[in-house]
């Protein structure tokens, strides 16, 4: 253990990594505040609340409101069915004009279901909450006692909530928690690092409630009393550096709580990269980061954890980073829900805009449709031009150059993986770890050769995603046929029995019938 608090001062280096143009500075252009969406746009539009993962029906929610019903802000409007689901809520006063299918903001455009509120014309979240409240809504009047609840009480309610990680992934907050403590976790790491270019959200978010996000740490720390409290940031966040460091000199509760600065390097804020920056740890692919003793989380999942607890609100907003070739770059406070198309119009896009990206140019992806909606892990818009985003060249054949090999942060060997995918031979692209890529894109950044790498290692985890689906499906019909025919069998078994007792029952009352008219003669 003395080993491991010593490497508390000292920055690891990750293998691999790039340094492309951050472009931070365009969200910062007009202003450094953030800005309530909701507030200057005056324009009235229906929300789409997306329920559960289009790819996903394990992490599905069962909807409990129906269309008419009328909903108001912070209403839960569906509920978790299993352990990695978490609840949906009404981003506003309004009613259920619909329940249906709706493009997904998903790299595959496919639909997903959805809950359409059409608002109330004059918006008052707060209007009536009491007299509407139930049994389903996470918001009343009493605060939520954390101090006084047993753990499987909070994760309930955070899962109520509808925390999950911000930074990307969405995975449900409360199956977080739960997980480090039965891991019994050594180091809680806070992800400030926010790697993506262009993304700016979590730095404005610091800058402007570390009060909050503070305090968060230390109630996540009361629930899991870690030995070591870490906060990731990249150097090129001075303010919000700064305002972190002021808040933990004010809000001294005996928690240490010690501030890291990481290099600017891409992918820094990946969790497993951060946890092996901080600590020294190598966490496989294929491993979480609880094996090693560590647990990650994002820095804007904190401040949405303390609010659900210290304000009884549920994840019904966040900050997205508005920026890219539009005319009102910023930081926006947008309604989980609200039609990307709405926000665009608003940031009045330029001359020349070609598309919008969804996340960061590295990891993120192109939105098939505008109509789509701002989803709880939407952490930055960036829209698009030829002169951001150049046109990408003919992709070439591969030169075995290994450049790709160099960058890779998981120290994988991507031109043989890409062979593989590109032919089909599954089998051969899972024998060269496919599936320890962590799609960083980092591969697809330096190929001279102009090869979408990535875009051929997601299509692989999708076939064999697809084939492994295919083969459990058909594992469960032969399972259902098998027991199909043992219960035939079973019951044409029970049937001959039942006959064979049936007669030898009436055998033996002609025997006795017999027996009895012998004895009378």
């Amino acid at each position: 253990m003395a080993k491991f608090l010593s490497n508390l001062s000292k920055i690891f280096k990750f293998p691999g990594g790039v340094e492309p143009a951050t472009h931070k500075d365009l969200s910062f252009q007009k202003t450094q505040t953030i800005q309530n969406f909701h507030e200057i746009s005056k324009k009235i539009f229906d929300f789409l609340v997306e329920i559960g993962d289009a790819n996903n029906d394990r992490k599905a929610a069962e909807i409990i409101v129906k269309v008419g019903d009328k909903v108001f802000a912070g209403q839960m409007i569906a509920k978790p069915t299993n352990s990695l689901a978490v609840a949906a809520h009404s981003p506003v006063d309004g009613v259920i004009k619909e329940i249906a299918n709706k493009p997904s903001t998903h790299p595959s455009g496919l639909e997903n279901l959805c809950v359409v509120i059409s608002p109330d014309e004059n918006q008052n979240q707060n209007k009536n909450k009491n007299q509407n409240k139930n049994k389903n809504n996470v918001d009343s009047s009493d605060l939520f006692d954390y101090q006084n609840k047993t753990l499987p009480e909070i994760d309930k309610f955070i899962q109520n909530a509808g925390i999950v990680g911000l930074g990307g992934a969405g995975f449900p907050t409360h199956s977080k928690i739960d997980g480090a403590a039965k891991s019994h976790i050594e180091t809680i790491i806070i992800n400030a690092a926010e790697c993506e270019p262009y993304a700016t959200s979590d730095d404005i978010l610091i800058q402007q409630k570390a009060a909050e996000i503070i305090a968060g740490i230390q109630i996540l720390a009361e629930m899991l009393s870690p030995k070591n409290i870490i906060i990731g940031i990249e150097d090129n966040k001075p303010q919000a550096i700064k305002a972190l460091q002021e808040q933990i000199k004010a809000q001294n509760k005996g928690n240490e709580i010690l501030i890291k600065v990481v290099p600017t390097i891409y992918p820094s804020g990946s969790a497993k990269q951060l946890a092996y920056l901080l600590t020294g740890k190598k966490i496989a692919a294929s491993s979480r980061t609880t094996s090693v003793g560590v647990q990650v989380f994002n820095i804007a999942t904190i401040f949405s954890l303390y609010q659900a607890i210290k304000f009884n609100k549920p994840l019904i907003s966040r900050i997205v980073t508005i920026t890219g070739n539009v005319k009102n770059p910023g930081n926006y406070e947008v309604l989980i829900g609200t039609p990307i198309k709405e926000i665009i119009d608003f940031a009045e896009p330029l001359e020349n805009s070609n598309g919008i990206i969804h996340g960061g140019p590295m990891m993120g992806f192109p939105i098939i449709n505008e109509n789509s909606a701002v989803l709880k892990t939407t952490n930055c818009l960036i829209v698009s031009s030829e002169k951001l985003f150049p046109p990408k060249l003919p992709e070439m054949p591969c030169i075995r150059c290994t450049a790709c090999a160099k960058v890779c942060p998981s120290q994988l060997q991507p031109y043989a993986m890409a062979w593989f995918s590109k032919s089909k031979d599954f089998q051969k692209a899972e024998q060269y770890d496919l599936f320890e890529c962590i799609e960083c894109g980092c591969c697809s950044y330096v190929c001279p050769a102009n090869i979408p790498l990535v875009h051929y290692f997601r299509f692989a985890k999708s076939e064999i995603f697809a084939k492994r689906a295919e083969q459990k499906a058909a594992e469960i019909a032969k399972e259902r046929f098998e027991f199909k025919q043992f219960r035939e069998q079973r019951e044409k078994a029970e049937k001959a029995e039942r006959l064979r007792l049936a007669a030898e029952k009436a055998a033996q009352k002609m025997k006795e019938a017999e027996q009895a008219e012998q004895a009378e003669k």
